[in-house]
């Protein structure tokens, strides 16, 4: 009796100890496999650089035109006044005066469509619920700079 429990105690472990290391030997083939496909889709997942290029890409002509247009009519603010426009819409922070001037001189219409293409790249889309924000900053800089009174000199 006492050999018959010693056998099937020898047996036990050694079932339990062939089931561990098969199902490791399992869990690292599929961890090689799982990690093979990742880098198959990582390398095919566009860019953020990729996907602004294709917002890009896929504006009309003449709707960039138009835009090439309204940036030189609001004068160049280079990226302080995008800066600025974006830390309003994300942060509630204020936008300088000169960049509300810079807003003020290109137009209620061409401030809407640049912060529609803001809320189209790869940075910006998360927060598209904001887009009622850009009639906002356009209000309160549009009263902030038509109700300067001029200097006389």
């Amino acid at each position: 009796m006492e050999k018959k429990t010693i056998f099937i105690a020898c047996f036990s472990i050694m079932v339990m100890l062939s089931c561990c290391y098969t199902s490791l030997a399992i869990a690292h083939d599929l961890e090689e496999m799982l990690l093979g496909v990742f880098d198959i889709v990582v390398k095919n997942w566009p860019s953020p650089g990729d996907y602004n290029r294709n917002v890009i890409n896929q504006q009309s002509r003449k709707h960039l035109h138009y835009l090439v247009y309204c940036g030189v009519k609001m004068g160049y603010g280079g990226s302080e006044c995008s800066d600025d426009y974006m830390d309003e819409v994300l942060r509630n922070k204020n936008a300088s005066r000169d960049c509300c001037r810079n807003i003020v001189n290109g137009g209620k219409q061409c401030h809407i469509a640049w912060m529609n293409l803001y809320y189209q790249f790869y940075q910006f889309k998360r927060f598209s619920f904001r887009v009622n924000k850009t009639e906002e900053i356009w209000n309160k800089c549009y009263s902030q700079i038509k109700h300067v009174t001029p200097l006389s000199g």
